[in-house]
């Protein structure tokens, strides 16, 4: 397993360096200083952008679910994963209009319906593809 210097990470661009961002839209809703935002890859997919205003606080790091808690971790980044599962939503409406065949929002749907949680960070692209963090409290809104 390749080892990952964490000594000079202060903010979420290292995650976006190694294409580990899930582009859920955490860091950009925490930044105090609306420093991060959402650019599109030459492949279509959003990951995050730190501009010139970050401080370095670190809030987006303790909020990326792509990194350990535990910053004195030699493995910094969670990057080891014990199973890979595949799946795409049952639900036709959902599979066409969500993103990799729209698992996550099908999970969403189901939590947000039976309210086994009260609502969700999400990122949408915006008109000019960029990625915009906002939250859902109803399955409507998905």
């Amino acid at each position: 397993m390749m080892k990952r210097c964490h000594k000079d990470v202060r903010n979420v661009a290292s995650v976006s360096k190694i294409k580990m961002c899930s582009a859920c839209g955490a860091c950009v809703a925490l930044c105090p200083n609306n420093s991060i935002s959402f650019k599109k890859s030459s492949l279509g997919r959003l990951h995050a952008v730190v501009g010139s205003t970050c401080v370095d606080c670190g809030l987006c790091l303790k909020v990326c679910p792509s990194i350990t808690t535990d910053k004195n971790s030699e493995d910094y980044f969670n990057l080891e994963k014990k199973d890979i599962v595949v799946a795409k939503a049952t639900d036709a409406n959902i599979l066409i209009n969500g993103q990799s065949g729209g698992t996550v929002t099908a999970i969403l749907a189901y939590l947000l319906r039976t309210k086994k949680i009260e609502a969700a960070f999400l990122c949408r692209s915006d008109v000019n593809g960029d990625g915009r963090p906002f939250v859902v409290s109803d399955e409507s809104q998905l």
